[in-house]
């Protein structure tokens, strides 16, 4: 993710997601293996602490009645990166992730800040990462709500299932597809910073760097992914 404009981002209402995996490769990646090995060295030779997992791409994103539905395959962490610093250079492909808008009692909205020794750092947008392996259901179905849940414990040690969840949102910037859901906490923002705060400190090497409550149009101005400005303005009425 990179920080932006958002006058590109597209936001639509939708009922759901049918996101669905299926087999098979990325063209792109077989192609690019040689370029994306070296780029991914560069990225390790600067900072030794990333590393290189699976996780889901999408493909051929539609809204059927009313329900974002996308095809899912298994790509290598590296081979993301590399696409996704050249431009988003497979026009064919999406980064499809899910984003949890979780809103405070007095109205504020909280977003993590990324640590240094992630490839976003800095970087402020809800507490989210890839679609990954894990994230697949038996019948090839994934999951991007249990997928929420799991990065919002991982990351903050809250519960989803604390909170009343509202509306679905499907938010376009460029190839970026995140799948937004507002999950209503019944704690104000202090004391949802505060536990949040107190879960890291517990952790050795927390994924946040730090939390921002947004509440209006000046805490937009800190470094953040567009999509992630433009759901804070959706959300709050900005």
């Amino acid at each position: 993710m990179t920080a932006g404009g958002d006058e590109a981002v597209r936001i639509r209402a939708i009922a759901g997601a049918d996101l669905v995996h299926e087999p098979g490769g990325w063209a792109f990646a077989e192609r690019q293996r040689d370029r994306i090995d070296a780029h991914w060295a560069g990225l390790v030779k600067r900072n030794p602490r990333v590393w290189n997992g699976e996780m889901l791409m999408g493909f051929d994103p539609a809204i059927v009645d009313g329900r974002l539905a996308m095809r899912m395959r298994t790509i290598d962490y590296a081979s993301f990166i590399a696409w996704r610093d050249w431009g988003f250079a497979d026009h064919a492909a999406w980064n499809c992730f899910g984003s949890p808008a979780m809103v405070s009692s007095d109205g504020a909205l909280i977003y993590g800040i990324m640590g240094a020794h992630t490839l976003n750092a800095g970087l402020a947008y809800p507490p989210s990462g890839s679609l990954e392996p894990r994230d697949i259901e038996a019948d090839g179905r994934v999951d991007i709500e249990g997928s929420m849940a799991t990065e919002v414990r991982e990351e903050t040690g809250l519960d989803l299932g604390e909170a009343e969840a509202g509306e679905v949102l499907a938010v376009y910037e460029a190839r970026r597809l995140s799948i937004a859901r507002v999950y209503r906490f019944q704690q104000l923002a202090d004391r949802l910073v505060a536990r949040i705060e107190a879960f890291m400190g517990r952790q050795d090497e927390p994924e946040l760097a730090g939390l921002v409550a947004v509440r209006g149009q000046s805490d937009l101005q800190r470094p953040m992914p567009a999509y992630a400005r433009a759901l804070a303005r959706h959300v709050l009425h900005l």
